[in-house]
C-alpha cells in the first residue's frame, strides 16, 4: 500500500476506533465523510493532512471528549483497541502523532498526550501546536502551567493560519495569560478568527464590544456577534445572549414593546438550548429560573434537580448554591411550587464537595459551619485552614472572616490585631465596604501600638472612602467623626447632614444618634453667664 494510502487508512481507523469508544458509527456508513474531513482528490486518494486537520475540530469538541471518557470507562475492550492503536503511532508522522496525542488525552493519560503533541508540534503540525499550547496553559500532563510557552505555540499555529489557535491566542492577549494585555491586538485576532467561522472568537469579540474593553462600547455590534455565535449553537454565546435578555442589556430597538416577563421567557429558552448541549452553567441558570419563577413557573423541585445535574457536570457554583439552599431552606411546607427543608448536615456535605473542588465561596461557608458547629462538629483549626486557603484564592469575604479570627483570637488563630488589620485593609481595597467601615471603627477606638492622632486620621479616611461609595454605616460614622472631632474639626452642622443621609441610606443607628442629640440642651449664647445656684432656706 502506498504511503499516502496507508496514512489515510490509519487515520480512518483512528476515527473509527474513537467512534466505537463514543458508541456511535462513523459517518462513512451513511456515505457522509465531510464530518470527519475526508475530502477526495480526483484520483480518489484522501487528502490526509487536510482531512486530519478537519477531524481535529471533531476530536476537540469538549462535549465529545467528555462522552468518550464516559463510554471508555464502560467499554474497556474499545479502550484497549484505542490505546494499542495509539502506541503504534508513537513513532509515526506528525499527523499520526497528533491523533496519538488525542487518543491518550481521551484516556486521561496526560503526560503521554503532552509528549505526542510535543513531537507533532515540533515537526510542524499546527493542530498539535494548538493542543500543546492548551496543555501548557492549563498544566495538563506537566508539573505546572507554562503560560509563556503556551503563547509561543499559539503564535506559531496562528502564523500557520490555524483558526482555533488564533482565537485562543486572542484570549491570552485579552486576559494577559502568558503575555501582556493588549485589547487592540486581541480584537484584531478575534476578528480574524471570527471571520473564518470560529464561534469562540465571535462570542469573545461580542463581549469585548459589550464591555467596551479597548474599544467604544457598542451594544448593537455585541448583540450581532454574540447572536451569530448563539444561532450557530455555541453554548457560551447562548448563555451570554440569555443574560442580555434577562438583564435588559439590549439596544432600545430590540427592547421596544417587550415586557420583562417576555425577556425572561426568551432567556429561559436560550439557557434551555445551551443546557441541552451539556453546558453546566446553563443548567444552573435554568435552575435559578425555576427557583425564582423567571420565564417559567416556579418549581423548587425542578430547580434542585437542575442544580444537581449541573453539579454532577463539575459546576462548582451549583454545589455551593445547593449547600446554601439546604442551609437556609426555601419555600413553605405544602407550597405548590415546592419546599426545600433546612438540612444543615446535607448543606455541609455540599459545601465540602465544592471546597474540595477549589470553590472559595464554599470554603468560607464550610468554615463558618465549622466555627459554629452547624451540621458538623466544631473545629476552629479546620475553619482557619479553609479561610486561609480561600484568602490565597483571592476570596474577599474570606479576608474579612479570617481577620475577625485574628481580631478576636482563638486557639488556632491567636489574637493579632496587626494581622487582622492587614486582612481587613486588603478586603477594603478589594471593595468590601463592611471591612472599610470596620477598619474605621478599629482606628477610631485606637490601635494600642499606633499614634493616637494618626489613628483618628486613618479612621476618618476609611469612613470617608465608604461614604464616597455610598455605604450607610460609613456615612453615619463619618457624621460621628464631625460630631466628636475624630480626625476632623468639630462641625455639628456637617455631622447632622451626614447623619440624616445615613438614615436615608438605610442605617437605623443614624436616627438613634440624631435622637440623642435632640436630648442635649442647646449651648448658652456666647457671653451669657450661668445663674448662680440658689441656696436652700
Amino acid at each position: 500500500m502506498a504511503c499516502a494510502e496507508a496514512l489515510a487508512h490509519r487515520a480512518y481507523c483512528a476515527r473509527a476506533v474513537l467512534a466505537q469508544v463514543a458508541g456511535v458509527q462513523p459517518d462513512n456508513d451513511v456515505g457522509d465523510d465531510s464530518v470527519y474531513g475526508d475530502e477526495k482528490e480526483e484520483d480518489g486518494k484522501s487528502v490526509t493532512s487536510a482531512g486530519l486537520r478537519e477531524a481535529e475540530e471533531w476530536f476537540t469538541s469538549i462535549y465529545l471528549l467528555e462522552l468518550l471518557r464516559e463510554r471508555a470507562a464502560r467499554n474497556p475492550k474499545c479502550l484497549l483497541r484505542a490505546l494499542a492503536f495509539a502506541a503504534d503511532l508513537r513513532e509515526g508522522t506528525a499527523e499520526e502523532q497528533f491523533v496519538c496525542g488525542w487518543l491518550f488525552y481521551v484516556h486521561g493519560d496526560l503526560p503521554d498526550s503532552f509528549a505526542a503533541w510535543k513531537h507533532s508540534a515540533d515537526a510542524g503540525n499546527s493542530c498539535a501546536m494548538n493542543s500543546l499550547a492548551f496543555s501548557l496553559l492549563h498544566g495538563k500532563g506537566i508539573a505546572q502551567p507554562d503560560k509563556a510557552a503556551a503563547v509561543e505555540y499559539y503564535e506559531r499555529a496562528t502564523a500557520l493560519h490555524h483558526v482555533t489557535a488564533t482565537g485562543n491566542l486572542a484570549f491570552c492577549v485579552e486576559c494577559a495569560e502568558g503575555t501582556f494585555r493588549d485589547y487592540g491586538r486581541a480584537i484584531l485576532l478575534y476578528r480574524k478568527a471570527a471571520g473564518r467561522g470560529d464561534l469562540f472568537a465571535m462570542n469573545r469579540l461580542g463581549m469585548i464590544y459589550k464591555r467596551g474593553d479597548g474599544v467604544q462600547r457598542d451594544d448593537l455590534t455585541a448583540l450581532r456577534l454574540v447572536g451569530q455565535a448563539a444561532r450557530a449553537g455555541d453554548p457560551h454565546a447562548l448563555n451570554n445572549l440569555a443574560a442580555f435578555y434577562k438583564k435588559r442589556e439590549l439596544p432600545e430597538a430590540v427592547l421596544a414593546g417587550r415586557e420583562m416577563s417576555d425577556l425572561h421567557r426568551i432567556a429561559f429558552r436560550l439557557y434551555q438550548r445551551s443546557a441541552a448541549k451539556g453546558n453546566a452553567d446553563a443548567m444552573s441558570f435554568m435552575g435559578l429560573c425555576y427557583e425564582k419563577g423567571e420565564g417559567v413557573d416556579r418549581d423548587l423541585d425542578k430547580a434542585v434537580e437542575l442544580f444537581h445535574k449541573a453539579a454532577e457536570n463539575s459546576d462548582v457554583w451549583a454545589y455551593n448554591h445547593l449547600g446554601t439552599l439546604f442551609q437556609n431552606g426555601l419555600g413553605a411546607d405544602g407550597d405548590s411550587s415546592g419546599h426545600i427543608a433546612k438540612d444543615p448536615v446535607r448543606a455541609v456535605a455540599f459545601f465540602t464537595k465544592c471546597a474540595d473542588m477549589g470553590g472559595s465561596n464554599a470554603m468560607v461557608n464550610l468554615a463558618l459551619c465549622l466555627q459554629k458547629g452547624i451540621g458538623c462538629e466544631h473545629d476552629d483549626r479546620r475553619a482557619v485552614e479553609l479561610l486561609t486557603q480561600a484568602v490565597e484564592l483571592g476570596n474577599i469575604d474570606a479576608m474579612s472572616f479570617l481577620a475577625m479570627c485574628y481580631e478576636n483570637g482563638n486557639s488556632h488563630a491567636p489574637r493579632n490585631l496587626t494581622k487582622a488589620m492587614s486582612l481587613f485593609a486588603r478586603a477594603s481595597a478589594a471593595g468590601d465596604l463592611w471591612a472599610t467601615n470596620h477598619c474605621g471603627i478599629i482606628y477610631a477606638e485606637g490601635l494600642p501600638e499606633g499614634n493616637p492622632q494618626e489613628n483618628r486620621r486613618l479612621a476618618c479616611s476609611f469612613f470617608t472612602d465608604g461614604f464616597d461609595k455610598g455605604d450607610a454605616s460609613c456615612t453615619t460614622n463619618l457624621g460621628k467623626c464631625y460630631l466628636l472631632c475624630i480626625g476632623v474639626q468639630k462641625d455639628t452642622r456637617s455631622a447632622l447632614k451626614l447623619l440624616r443621609l445615613g438614615v436615608d441610606r438605610g442605617d437605623a443607628h443614624a436616627q438613634t444618634v440624631i435622637d440623642t442629640l435632640r436630648e442635649i440642651p442647646p449651648p448658652s449664647p456666647r457671653g451669657a453667664e450661668l445663674a448662680p445656684a440658689t441656696a436652700e432656706t
